[in-house]
């Protein structure tokens, strides 16, 4: 049995902000690791993240600070007053796993809005494979802005659209 350090957001149970979690049996979690043979510290994890809780994961937007959608929800978010992060993901460019988790959690009827002014050559609903190559290549053609709110994606245009995220404004009965 191979124990090992991960970091929180990469555990699928969590453990608080900042603080690391050891695991004890990496079976069926889809890592791989490298461990110095001595002292069985970590060297290196890679993890496929479709095996991750994503409901431990932290609120995200995906920003583009020269959008003025996306200035403009970002306003919005600080006025709300919730806890996320910024991804500026023209400066941090997204991976394939990442726009494919967007894909993902993304409604089936937005997906079709995913790409900005461009008419493509494939239909994006069924080739999302396709959808997944072209916003690698071409990642200021992603709409924005993209919130997370630790359980699904959504395109917010126009920026007040975030109000109704539930976690951000609007709350389930």
């Amino acid at each position: 049995m191979e124990t090992v350090a991960l970091p929180t957001e990469l555990h699928p149970f969590g453990a608080g902000e900042g603080n690391r979690t050891l695991v004890t049996s990496l079976e069926g979690w889809g890592f791989t690791t490298k461990l110095h043979p001595q002292d069985l510290r970590v060297i290196s994890i890679s993890c496929d993240i479709s095996n991750v809780n994503i409901k431990k994961l932290t609120m995200i937007l995906y920003h583009n600070p020269n959008c003025s959608k996306s200035r403009n929800c970002l306003l919005l978010l600080n006025e709300v007053g919730i806890k996320f992060e910024v991804r500026n993901y023209l400066r941090t460019p997204l991976t394939k796993k990442e726009i494919k988790l967007i894909i993902t959690k993304l409604k089936d009827s937005c997906i079709s809005e995913l790409v900005r002014n461009v008419k493509l050559n494939f239909d994006p609903i069924h080739n999302k494979d396709s959808l997944i190559d072209f916003l690698f290549e071409n990642p200021n053609q992603l709409q924005r802005p993209i919130f997370f709110n630790e359980k699904n994606f959504y395109i917010c245009r126009p920026p007040e659209k975030i109000l109704l995220v539930e976690g951000v404004g609007f709350e389930p009965t």
